[in-house]
């Protein structure tokens, strides 16, 4: 699932000091108008991208 390879991409090494997610989250909702007219920003979902996802059994 999606929630999964999130979480396995940002438990990478190197990857978690690059990612800011309130970052990614603002500008997505404050720059694209048409998608967001009100430019509101949503609070949630606080997801917790260190914890175990079970993916490497697919490795």
């Amino acid at each position: 699932n999606l929630q999964g390879y999130l979480m396995d991409l940002y438990q990478q090494p190197g990857i978690t000091d690059t990612v800011n997610f309130d970052h990614i989250k603002r500008h997505y909702y404050m720059t694209h108008t048409q998608i967001n007219p009100t430019r509101i920003v949503p609070i949630g979902p606080l997801l917790d991208l260190t914890k175990l996802h079970g993916r490497e059994k697919i490795r």
